[in-house]
């Protein structure tokens, strides 16, 4: 059954700038802050992004963001025992996004573009809570949920050829890489602690592969009826 959970008010604050769109090199930037009335609640946002225009035919981006949230509230995924009422969790929260990508045109109809992007989220649960009826919360003293706290990671390649060798019709050719599974990245049990720990990580673990091939033509039906 569904229950409503009562949270405070949060106050947020950003700002954002970037450079001129239309020069070689082109930077962007957004930083942003919330906080409420809970102590130690902060929540930040760091989003940085660069492109480099190395000319007509060629064109590199790399994109980052940062998320962090020191008191998200979720479900556990436990009930209790005793009255089976869902368990709130209070957690540490991380996620980062990296985003390469780039276009290389050979002819205006022809193209190689790839794109890779790594997603890491870390969860740490601090606290926990029984929901009560009107939407509040009583903290759990002395409880602990073993085996919940996450370190996950997301990795794709995305490498695509294309040709557009008719007005309508195209051959595209593709390769896509990720990560076999969803790699939580433990040794002997231990998390990696940080985005460069989990980033370093991706040469060590299996990956899957997959290569593609599409062929679209367009068919013109006046074409074909004025020839009969």
């Amino acid at each position: 059954p569904r229950q409503k959970l009562r949270r405070p008010r949060n106050y947020y604050f950003d700002i954002s700038g970037s450079s001129d769109s239309r020069k070689k090199l082109y930077v962007n930037w957004n930083l942003g802050f919330a906080e409420s009335p809970l102590p130690n609640d902060p929540f930040y946002v760091t989003e940085l992004g660069a492109r480099y225009r190395f000319g007509d035919r060629f064109t590199l981006s790399l994109n980052f963001t940062r998320r962090h949230d020191n008191g998200q509230f979720g479900y556990s995924f436990e009930r209790d025992v005793l009255t089976g009422d869902p368990i709130l969790a209070r957690r540490k929260y991380t996620d980062v996004t990296t985003l390469f990508s780039g276009t290389y045109n050979f002819t205006s109809r022809m193209n190689l573009s790839f794109r890779a992007r790594h997603f890491w989220n870390k969860i740490q649960n601090t606290d926990f809570f029984n929901v009560l009826d009107d939407g509040n919360w009583v903290k759990r003293n002395d409880y602990v949920i073993s085996n919940y706290d996450k370190n996950y990671n997301v990795f794709n390649l995305d490498v695509f050829y294309t040709w557009d060798f008719k007005l309508g019709s195209r051959i595209i050719l593709g390769w896509k890489n990720w990560l076999g599974t969803d790699y939580q990245f433990l040794t002997n049990g231990i998390q990696f602690p940080t985005y460069i720990d989990n980033a370093k990580e991706l040469v060590n673990t299996p990956h899957g592969n997959e290569l593609t091939l599409r062929f679209i033509y367009f068919l013109n039906y006046e074409q074909l009826r004025s020839r009969r």
